[in-house]
């Protein structure tokens, strides 16, 4: 289901002219996201740290892109 959303939604992006970045690395090919009140990652654990280190590289990507395209 996750990764079907989110080819879903990198389709919808490339079809308005958007620029699509992947993850910083294999495990997030897709960009980043995160399983909540699902076991094993459960409400009270709060966002895993897995899941945040994917949100930061691929911050840290779409950062890079940026510089890159600047004037």
């Amino acid at each position: 289901g996750e990764e079907l959303v989110k080819v879903n939604i990198l389709q919808s992006m490339l079809i308005f002219g958007m620029i699509v970045v992947g993850g910083e690395d294999w495990t997030a090919p897709f960009g980043a996201s995160a399983i909540t009140n699902e076991a094993p990652f459960t409400a009270q654990l709060g966002v895993q740290p897995q899941f945040i280190n994917k949100g930061k590289g691929l911050g840290r990507r779409v950062a890079q892109l940026a510089v890159r395209m600047e004037p």
